[in-house]
């Protein structure tokens, strides 16, 4: 359901819209879905403040900056096109009262799904694989999942660390691991985390990995399996075996000036291998 290649107009621009039936998604600058509904007829559903939504969006729409995404649906599949639209990204207006507040949801997680998605989201620049999952594992209680990106994406990761809202700044922290190394060679590798609830995302930065995907994939060889991560269809590694043929650096050549050589992501993902479980369809969550 790609609702963010919908044509769309800002909420200020809402008398552009057009003059036929269809569903429409409000969502705002950081791709989180807040309603969905239905019209006969676009333009006037949002015509003047006549949409009952409208005071209420318009409160946050300075800092949110909300758009609204249409397509269009002929009338008799309006009703069965609201409801997949409303299940799968379960809105927090859809179903409330309205209020002259824009009601509080659990940040963290729905910042996780957010990243998830867009991290899934094909583009010009990625248009086979942007990002994968490599495996889970289980530590100190929490359930992490190991997530590769590619170095484009850190933007959208520094991006999320500093947002305005409280809850998602604290959700996330640095880990840092010597990968099983000696300490007084080598120093420490550091990651960026995610956490929410009992589970994180642990975000690793290999590029090369990426382009060997993409490639691979190009080439009708199957690397990747497409499962559920939180409601959200992701990119995962049934198997580890592939990195054996791949010669990613794990550490640098150089040394401080204290002799210690500098440890690369992969190096983390290696160390973890074994630790590592598939995620697999039957192990959706």
């Amino acid at each position: 359901m790609e609702w963010n290649r919908w044509q769309s107009v800002g909420l200020g621009e809402r008398d552009r819209l057009p003059e036929a039936s269809g569903i429409y998604v409000i969502a705002d600058s950081y791709d989180q879905v807040w309603y969905v509904g239905k019209a006969q007829n676009l333009r006037l559903r949002w015509l003047g403040k006549g949409h009952h939504r409208y005071a209420q969006l318009m409160r946050k729409n300075k800092t949110l900056r909300y758009r609204i995404y249409w397509t269009l649906v002929s009338l008799e599949w309006l009703q069965a096109k609201e409801v997949d639209y409303i299940n799968a990204f379960k809105p927090a207006l859809n179903g409330s009262k309205v209020k002259p507040y824009l009601p509080q949801k659990p940040q963290a997680e729905q910042e996780m799904k957010r990243l998830l998605r867009v991290l899934n989201r094909l583009t010009s620049a990625f248009p086979v694989v942007r990002s994968v999952v490599v495996g889970q594992y289980t530590e100190a209680n929490y359930l992490h999942f190991l997530l590769v990106v590619n170095l484009h994406d850190c933007i959208l990761l520094s991006k999320s660390r500093n947002q305005r809202a409280i809850a998602i700044r604290q959700a996330w922290s640095n880990f840092q691991s010597y990968c099983g190394r000696d300490e007084q060679t080598y120093r420490s590798m550091f990651g960026g985390r995610l956490t929410a609830k009992n589970y994180c995302l642990d975000f690793l930065v290999i590029p090369k990995l990426i382009f060997f995907l993409e490639q691979e994939i190009i080439q009708k060889t199957a690397y990747l399996e497409t499962v559920e991560l939180l409601g959200v269809g992701i990119k995962t590694l049934p198997s580890l075996s592939m990195l054996d043929g791949l010669k990613l650096r794990e550490e640098s050549m150089d040394v401080d000036s204290a002799g210690r050589r500098s440890l690369f992501d992969v190096a983390y993902l290696q160390y973890q291998r074994n630790h590592l479980s598939s995620l697999t369809h039957s192990g959706n969550f």
